[in-house]
């Protein structure tokens, strides 16, 4: 991979290849979903807490496109999606005294973030005058990806109603793919345009037999990039 990335950079600062370049400001929506799965006690209530999840999407990065229309690129990019599953419908628990415990369940998520540097590869297409087609490759280096999120339930114990919830965060580093598609209108000192991204990262939390994941997997941008 060091290989790789420094094979990129060379090409970075061979400025005879240079054909264009521009600093480009990203801002949009993202999309995901949170998923909880278990094959022990509790798979009844598998898939009864997965909920969608949105949210925001921000990037700004450093873009140069070689007199052979290919294109580089790298910077910062961050997304975040949040959501809610609401009480799954009841389930009846039975506690070790043999008391059936009418039970609902939710997962809130608080927030789920990737974010970190990313470098870029693809292909720069003039499909008429000013107009361009820019897809490529975002692969996130050593990006974070971090969950907050609540678990939260509702019991009725011999007629008592009980309220709980608990608090959890957990997060790790690694890469991250996106393929990026963006459509750019070419002006003299901007550019303008939007782009979906498809694909972002995820986290999996597995513990015992209980899996959770938490992913994005799209997002809608638009763009503003500065010509240098």
């Amino acid at each position: 991979m060091l290989k790789i990335w420094t094979l990129i950079f060379s090409i970075f600062f061979c400025s005879y290849l240079y054909a264009d370049d521009s600093i480009v400001v990203e801002l949009g929506s993202a999309s995901g979903d949170t998923t909880w799965k278990d094959t022990g006690a509790y798979s009844s209530l598998s898939g009864k807490i997965d909920h969608d999840t949105t949210g925001g999407s921000f990037g700004v990065g450093y873009q140069k496109i070689l007199d052979k229309g290919l294109l580089f690129g790298g910077g910062y990019q961050q997304l975040s999606v949040s959501g809610d599953s609401g009480y799954s419908n009841t389930l009846y628990l039975v506690s070790s005294s043999g008391v059936i415990i009418p039970t609902k369940m939710g997962l809130k998520t608080q927030q789920f973030m990737i974010s970190g540097l990313y470098g870029a590869i693809g292909y720069n297409i003039e499909t008429t005058d000013n107009l361009l087609f820019q897809p490529n490759l975002r692969l996130g280096l050593a990006n974070r990806t971090e969950a907050m999120y609540t678990l939260y339930l509702n019991a009725n114990v011999s007629g008592t109603e009980i309220n709980t919830s608990q608090d959890y965060s957990d997060s790790e580093s690694g890469m991250t793919l996106g393929i990026m598609l963006p459509i750019v209108y070419k002006l003299e000192s901007v550019n303008l345009g939007a782009q979906l991204r498809l694909g972002g990262g995820s986290l999996t939390l597995a513990s015992g037999t209980e899996e959770l994941k938490f992913s994005i997997y799209s997002a809608f941008q638009i763009t503003l990039g500065f010509n240098l």
